[in-house]
């Protein structure tokens, strides 16, 4: 993880402090006027609200009224939120609770920015009912930095059920099923793309590939009980084997090396490629509804169950974690840690947000608001919560439930790598280098071993041996 701490951060910080009611005055990020310190709690997060979303200041209001603790709620996305929250840390400033995505977990440990919570944890009666292998995500070193937000989901594989319906073609069983409901795709639709994705190896890459990749993964893996790197075992060999068969076909996108989530989806919803591996859940709603804008109601977007050689991937679940820098530990761990997960006022408030205002209970039935306040979510989604609020109904939509199912029938949890300081350091260059090398044997630049052979020497060159060596330590 790089730190980039610069001007834009500082400038990303004051906008953070802006009133959400469109004001300009601003204020430091940590505001004591008119609060006691200890009796106000500063958030920061990438997922839920978004920032400058007149909800914000709704939620905080009703968040303070329910625990008696004022509330900071700043949410960022993209690049901006890693970008603040490293600034804030490095300057003893940052928020007292935190959002940690997948795999970021380890390095702000190593960092030693994160407060150790186990023992909290172990004598919480609300958390001891959230599922062992979700709060793994929390775990680094066999000790506790956070607590998961909500099921973690992962990725399943899409397809045009309309194009399958019209050449007659069933949803592939197999390995060789699949190429060749790609080549038929191919044949009938020459402009079109057979399959896309967001790029060969990064965050999550390695989900979104798994048709090709099977059971072989360019990340660092576990393998009997000891971490290797995916890169040089010879399951990796098979894949870059069958990538370089199905480009060689012309089955994959020409772009995928550079493609970017958003550009991936894009091409699927604007109707110009067929295969795509992506989130379930929301998402598949969202694709459906794309599509159909694209190419009207005839545009189907099936689900496929994974092909023999393939387990679909859960994600480790998104954790919220308390920094050094928190003034009141406790009442951060029992008023947001604790008590989204409480199955009461707290996840109504961390799923639906405020009464009356985001949602309204009609009988057992809770139905979301249109208009001016109308939300998906507050902070934990409602289809992926632990906890189900089971004295109310909340309808779902068919497709979002369904692809959640097939996530959970056919998917297999995954989990932190153990933390290592040297990977902090080199993980950008490590991420160019398997790209490069993927790359370089999918398209036939060099051949299947010049290409690994090649990696190796350079991985080992950057600190790989190291790198293992200390996550097995």
């Amino acid at each position: 993880m790089s730190k980039k701490i610069s001007a834009l951060c500082a400038g990303l910080i004051l906008t953070l402090s802006l009133c959400s009611c469109g004001t300009t005055e601003v204020e430091p990020i940590v505001t004591q006027e008119n609060v006691v310190e200890d009796k106000k709690i500063t958030f920061l997060t990438n997922f839920g609200l978004s920032q400058g979303s007149n909800s914000i200041p709704i939620w905080e209001e009703e968040f303070e009224k329910q625990t008696g603790y004022a509330m900071q709620l700043d949410s960022l996305s993209g690049d901006e939120y890693y970008q603040v929250l490293d600034y804030t840390l490095a300057m003893g400033r940052a928020h007292d609770v935190v959002a940690m995505a997948e795999g970021k977990l380890p390095s702000y440990v190593v960092d030693r920015q994160l407060l150790d919570i186990t023992e909290m944890v172990q004598s919480s009666e609300i958390l001891s009912k959230i599922p062992e292998e979700y709060m793994k995500a929390a775990t680094v070193d066999g000790k506790v930095y956070g607590v998961p937000v909500e099921f973690g989901g992962g990725t399943i594989t899409y397809v045009r059920q309309d194009i399958l319906d019209e050449l007659g073609i069933n949803a592939p069983k197999n390995f060789d099923e699949f190429i060749a409901m790609l080549e038929k795709i191919k044949e009938a639709y020459p402009e079109m793309i057979p399959f896309t994705a967001p790029g060969l190896v990064g965050s999550n890459n390695d989900y979104y590939m798994v048709d090709f990749y099977h059971d072989a993964s360019p990340e660092i893996i576990e393998v009997d009980g000891k971490w290797v790197d995916g890169m040089l075992q010879d399951n990796m060999r098979a894949a870059l084997e069958r990538l370089r068969l199905a480009y060689s076909k012309g089955l994959i996108d020409p772009n995928i090396t550079t493609n970017g989530t958003k550009e991936a989806r894009t091409k699927f919803m604007d109707g110009k490629a067929a295969v795509f591996n992506y989130w379930a859940g929301n998402w598949n709603s969202t694709l459906q509804n794309n599509l159909t804008k694209s190419l009207g109601e005839h545009a189907l977007v099936g689900r496929m169950n994974p092909i023999k050689e393939v387990t679909y991937k859960i994600r480790p679940s998104v954790v919220l974690s308390i920094t050094k820098n928190a003034n009141n530990p406790e009442a951060v761990f029992e008023h947001i840690l604790e008590y989204m997960h409480d199955d009461a006022e707290g996840s109504k408030l961390f799923q639906y947000g405020v009464e009356d205002i985001h949602y309204k209970i009609e009988g057992n039935e809770i139905v979301q608001q249109k208009g001016e306040y109308k939300i998906s979510s507050a902070l934990v989604t409602p289809v992926m919560a632990f906890e189900r609020l089971e004295e109310y109904v909340f309808k779902q939509k068919p497709e979002v439930v369904a692809s959640l199912e097939l996530l959970k029938e056919y998917g297999e949890q995954q989990y932190n790598l153990p933390s290592s300081v040297t990977y902090i350091t080199i993980e950008d260059e490590l991420i160019e280098l398997k790209t490069q090398t993927i790359s370089d044997a999918m398209v036939g630049k060099l051949t299947i071993d010049e290409a690994l052979e090649n990696y190796k020497a350079k991985a080992e060159a950057l600190g790989m041996s190291r790198v293992l060596e200390e996550m097995n330590a």
